[in-house]
């Protein structure tokens, strides 16, 4: 019995995944619901994603400790990369997102921006695409959807 309520030894850090980063604070039952069904109607590749520790570790050891992000900074970049997974933010502002909500300069801002696209996102772009095109369809069509390389908000001057 005692062995039930031992805590086991974690030999790595638990952080906040972008599934849960807000999800324990959420008091209205309606807004938590729509949210789990959200993520729960999610491609499972972002699915595996937005749950993944591997991916809270990857913000917060790899690219957070990276660009030298406070705490707070790497929160907000675990929320970022939830709200582009669920769509409820357009990617092609990830840059200017990051800037914004992180309190950086925009080369840094770029930066994390590139480095969350091609170290992160780059495997389930195509997901992330589709759902946009669905989401934001009225500010998609003249531009170009970011790839590692556009990530700054350039708009697609070829293709008018």
């Amino acid at each position: 019995m005692d062995q039930l309520l031992e805590i086991p030894d974690m030999q790595e850090p638990v952080y906040r995944t972008p599934y849960t980063v807000d999800l324990f604070d959420m008091s209205d039952k309606t807004k938590l619901k729509s949210y789990v069904n959200t993520v729960a109607s999610l491609p499972k590749p972002l699915h595996a994603i937005i749950l993944d520790q591997k991916t809270a570790r990857y913000l917060n050891e790899n690219l957070g400790a990276k660009m030298k992000l406070s705490e707070t900074q790497r929160l907000e970049l675990t929320r970022i990369v939830r709200d582009i997974l669920i769509s409820a933010v357009y990617i092609g502002d990830l840059a200017t997102d990051i800037q914004s909500r992180l309190k950086i300069d925009e080369v840094s801002a770029r930066n994390v921006a590139n480095a969350l696209i091609t170290e992160l996102l780059q495997p389930v772009m195509a997901d992330i695409k589709a759902l946009q095109l669905a989401k934001f369809k009225d500010r998609i069509s003249g531009q170009a959807m970011p790839t590692s390389s556009t990530t700054n908000n350039v708009l697609n001057l070829r293709g008018k």
